[in-house]
């Protein structure tokens, strides 16, 4: 069987168009992780027209099924200062594209996009991104933490 110069070209050209995908280094934002989830990977794209960045967490869950309301990015600059620059707050349902939600002892994968907005700068960011049981920070599911760099950062808006 031979492969034509047409058909190579056309494989070519398709890996060119595939979306970027980085595997990135995370950590649990209380160091030793959560009882109920673990998270197998992180990774970031970017795609579409905008090339807006979206965070995927990919990980498993046990003991049985586990609700979770809501999901908080918080939004660092590294450096000195390690101030909460922006935060962005999403219904659980806004991220669950490839995933049932409430989970139930599986594995999911959350795909959290970032979308463009002029106010943020191109700066290199740590990103939090946290898994609530209910509204508000004081009971979290799960906490991971990661570092955006200029180079991929997007700015982000609240849409």
């Amino acid at each position: 069987m031979t492969i034509s110069h047409t058909q190579t070209l056309l494989l070519l050209l398709s890996l060119f168009f595939l979306p970027a995908s980085h595997g990135m280094d995370f950590e649990y934002c209380n160091g030793s992780g959560y009882d109920s989830i673990s998270v197998t990977g992180v990774k970031s794209s970017s795609v579409g027209p905008n090339n807006t960045t979206t965070i995927s967490i990919a990980g498993s869950t046990t003991g049985g099924s586990l609700r979770v309301n809501n999901v908080v990015v918080d939004f660092r600059t590294t450096g000195e200062d390690d101030s909460i620059f922006y935060t962005k707050y999403l219904y659980i349902n806004e991220v669950c594209t490839k995933t049932r939600c409430p989970f139930v002892s599986s594995t999911f994968e959350l795909n959290i996009p970032l979308l463009s907005s002029p106010f943020l700068p191109p700066v290199d960011y740590k990103i939090e991104i946290s898994l609530l049981f209910f509204a508000t920070k004081e009971i979290v599911a799960l906490c991971v933490a990661m570092n955006l760099p200029a180079s991929s950062s997007p700015s982000i808006s609240s849409a």
